[in-house]
């Protein structure tokens, strides 16, 4: 895995231990971009796709951010 998959893992389990649900990441375009070069790799296993239905990491859905942000919400 890749330090941004591993981030938004942790991240997804430090909210759930607060009895919160996680549902989207909010990231800047140039995180989306390194965190795509992270997923590269397990595309084949994620394809095909729809292409109608939003991106989404281990279920969030990616909303970008205009200012600096990598975070789960």
């Amino acid at each position: 895995m890749g330090f941004l998959l591993d981030n938004i893992r942790q991240q997804q389990i430090a909210m759930r231990e607060m009895d919160k649900t996680p549902t989207k990441l909010l990231c800047d375009p140039a995180s989306f971009d390194v965190l795509m070069d992270e997923v590269k790799p397990f595309l084949s296993l994620t394809y095909p796709t729809d292409p109608t239905e939003p991106t989404r990491i281990y279920g969030l859905t990616i909303e970008f951010s205009s200012t600096p942000n990598f975070e789960v919400a």
